[in-house]
């Protein structure tokens, strides 16, 4: 997490504030203690600065301290107090996390008019998923981070880096539109993206965040999450693939008007229905040049067809070819002109 021209010294000092004051009053969950009773705030500073640099901990305390950086007090710490750290950070991570959003955005003045969401996925390099107790697959943290259930985290899904062989977790993650991070979730690696929605819009409303604009892509798109972000009085602008014989989709297609040139590869055009406080909202968005890129495509299939096809199956294979070619997440529509126009619509709540 950096900027240029943005010193990382006050950021560190007003993320690792909050955690450093819970420290000394902070009983371990289960009956257990931190160094004495007691969990130095320096192992925490470590924790949190170490994280410039992502490794182990065993790094970290092995060469990390002692080669790469000069933090005071790290002298007298062992490789536990680091691990407890992490235990203390879990065990207190609500609080934690929403005592460095107010902090920074207060420090920064971040703009939290429009959210942007998402999820990747991470794999480990392991042989077996994790395997749970019970119907829902859970298994519990440490006693020190305060036992807490989980789902089991790692497992087999939908890889977003080509890896589904191993498996993985998948990390939701809501930014500002300059890129800085407000709220992450960390779901099982075998959760869908349409699922992570409404968990992540909860989150939101924790931190009084409910009336800003959400955006997310296609893959979030379902009747549920709709009602879910628009409760409450919430916005939210959804990418909405356009498909073929869809009623909508025809409807919105239907509807005469221009479109607005944004650049060179964004041609926009707003579609309302409904009428009063049910109407919805469609913005039409036509890349002239992935038109003529699918154009040309569809054109080379239809030409394999016709020279490699025998008279009798000629005119069922062309179609094939045609439609297999621009049966794409967009719709290729063609123009009375013959023009190839091809289309996403994004839905907005207001």
């Amino acid at each position: 997490m950096g900027s240029e021209g943005l010193s990382a010294a006050p950021l560190s000092r007003s993320c690792f504030l909050h955690a450093s004051h819970l420290a000394p009053r902070q009983a371990v969950p289960g009956g257990g203690s931190y160094c004495g009773g007691r969990l130095t705030p320096t192992s925490l500073r470590c924790s949190h600065r170490g994280r410039a640099a992502p490794c182990s901990k065993l790094y970290c305390w092995e060469q990390w301290l002692k080669e790469e950086v000069h933090i005071p007090g790290t002298q007298g710490l062992s490789l536990q107090h680091l691990y407890r750290a992490m235990d203390f950070l879990e065990a207190n991570k609500e609080p934690i996390e929403r005592e460095i959003f107010h902090r920074v955005a207060d420090l920064l003045n971040l703009d939290v008019e429009v959210l942007f969401y998402d999820t990747t996925s991470l794999h480990f390099e392991i042989d077996q998923p994790d395997r749970g107790g019970g119907q829902d697959d859970i298994v519990h943290g440490s006693l020190a981070a305060g036992h807490k259930p989980y789902r089991a985290p790692r497992k087999h899904g939908l890889s977003k880096n080509g890896r589904g062989d191993a498996p993985q977790l998948v990390v939701g993650l809501a930014v500002t539109r300059e890129g800085f991070p407000v709220r992450h979730r960390v779901f099982p690696g075998n959760t869908v993206d349409v699922s992570t929605v409404a968990r992540v819009k909860r989150d939101l409303r924790d931190w009084q965040l409910t009336r800003c604009l959400f955006v997310g892509d296609a893959g979030m798109v379902s009747a549920a999450n709709f009602k879910a972000l628009a409760a409450g009085g919430g916005k939210y602008f959804m990418c909405m693939p356009l498909r073929r014989g869809d009623a909508l989709t025809e409807q919105i297609l239907a509807r005469a008007g221009r479109y607005r040139t944004v650049n060179q590869r964004l041609q926009i055009k707003e579609v309302v229905i409904g009428e009063g406080e049910r109407r919805l909202r469609y913005v039409l968005c036509f890349n002239p040049e992935e038109a003529a890129r699918q154009q040309a495509q569809c054109c080379r299939c239809c030409w394999s067809a016709l020279l490699n096809t025998p008279a009798a199956t000629l005119g069922a294979t062309s179609r094939t070819a045609c439609g297999a070619s621009s049966s794409r997440n967009c719709l290729a529509h063609t123009e009375p002109s013959g023009r190839s126009r091809t289309r996403r619509r994004k839905r907005l709540s207001a």
